[in-house]
């Protein structure tokens, strides 16, 4: 398994914290779709997450609990530790929960997230993933690429090579994003 990472250049996706917003109770209608509402409201964009579970040695890891929960696009969460929860989006979840196929993918709906905190505290939108699988767990944060506040963000910037905890683009508009993302485990 390490010869064939070090023949790919492939290293385990680097873990960061798991953030004081993590759901206390997610629900039991918890689904992929975090956004559950008709229409995207005014001054907001869809994003669709696809990405794969994999092994250090490239297999897919199928059945993983893959676990994502962001701010709004405005910024706020859905938590009661978090400042200005009472103007979340009605129909924003704010979390969402999908087990990985016999390939390793998954895949999420839901709103681009916000920036959020002031001063040093500033944070760039990311999406906060768990992934619980047979042998691991990783809990880390997704950035969106290209964005002007990455550079600003202290997280991200701890990171030796902040490019893997950026998604890929594949489409950019207006009104959607659509991102990719290949999270690496040590085992699965």
């Amino acid at each position: 398994m390490a010869a064939d990472a070090a023949a790919t250049g492939t290293r385990c996706t680097p873990p960061l914290p798991l953030g004081p917003y993590y759901p206390l109770e997610p629900g039991a209608g918890t689904t992929n779709a975090l956004w559950r509402g008709a229409a995207v409201p005014p001054n907001a964009r869809a994003l669709r997450l696809q990405g794969r579970v994999q092994s250090l040695g490239g297999r897919a890891v199928s059945g993983a609990l893959v676990e994502i929960w962001h701010a709004d696009p405005a910024g706020h969460y859905r938590h009661p530790s978090a400042p200005q929860r009472d103007k979340v989006l009605a129909d924003f979840a704010g979390y969402g929960r999908a087990i990985s196929d016999a390939a390793g993918r998954f895949d999420f709906t839901s709103l681009m997230p916000g920036c959020y905190g002031s001063g040093p505290m500033w944070r760039a939108p990311h999406l906060h993933v768990q992934i619980s699988a047979r042998f691991d767990r990783l809990v880390t944060q997704l950035f969106l690429p290209g964005h002007a506040e990455n550079a600003r963000d202290r997280w991200l910037r701890v990171v030796r090579d902040p490019r893997v905890l950026t998604a890929e683009l594949v489409y950019d508009d207006a009104l959607a994003c659509h991102l990719r993302w290949t999270a690496v485990l040590a085992r699965g």
